[in-house]
């Protein structure tokens, strides 16, 4: 079973729930994380300006590989998100990325959770049961809001 939550990113009190902040709720984890889709501001990796780090991901017909370290260290340089679309996959599962359409996590593939940032106006997550942690982990991004 796949369990979904959608968040507003701006909270009642006018501050952002941030990339780092839902990443903070995800255990640390060895899964290969695919980013497919960004679109923000910030300070985006290894030195790129953030227009070269958007056109590297498009350039990727797979999307950019990153590690959960990677990928964290990203989210905390990334000032506000105006859309975004990671999939994590298990290792060892086969790696087929959705299209930047998807509306759904694919559990059947290996996909273990899925991040989308709409229009900096909100943040979908949806993540398998099948991790043993998804309640707690919906529960605590429904905290964010």
């Amino acid at each position: 079973m796949i369990r979904k939550i959608t968040i507003p990113m701006h909270k009642e009190n006018g501050s952002l729930v941030s990339l780092s902040n839902l990443l903070e709720a995800i255990p640390d984890n060895e899964w290969r994380w695919i980013i497919i889709e960004f679109y923000g501001i910030g300070s985006p990796p290894h030195g790129m300006t953030m227009d070269e780090f958007e056109e590297s991901i498009r350039n990727e017909p797979n999307g950019l590989t990153v590690s959960w370290a990677e990928l964290k260290e990203m989210g905390k340089n990334i000032e506000q998100t105006y859309d975004f679309l990671a999939v994590a996959y298990a290792p060892n599962s086969p790696l087929e990325v959705p299209p930047t359409d998807t509306e759904s996590l694919n559990d059947s593939l290996g996909q273990c959770i899925l991040i989308r940032a709409f229009d900096s106006m909100e943040w979908t997550v949806e993540v398998s049961d099948r991790l043993g942690f998804s309640e707690k982990l919906i529960s605590a991004i429904a905290r964010m809001k």
